[in-house]
């Protein structure tokens, strides 16, 4: 896996843990550091979300062309 092909998504909260998942080419390594292999598509797939219902975010995914698209979803916004 090429550095340049991964996106990193760090994720910081109020308690000071860290979580990092690495999305590269065709795998992912999750936040508990285990490795998938994986195929990327032009719909959204989600990478992390919360479940708890205390904090309201997800990171999705998506390929267009040569280029990972991420969208990042909090409370009611999109960026």
């Amino acid at each position: 896996m090429h550095l340049a092909n991964t996106i990193t998504i760090c994720l910081f909260f109020f308690s000071h843990n860290k979580g990092v998942c690495l999305i590269g080419s065709e795998t992912v390594t999750t936040f508990d550091g285990l490795f998938y292999n994986a195929s990327f598509s032009g719909c959204d797939q989600v990478l992390t979300k919360d479940c708890s219902g205390r904090y309201k975010f997800a990171v999705l995914s998506r390929v267009e062309g040569d280029k990972k698209i991420v969208t990042v979803l909090l409370n009611k916004e999109k960026i």
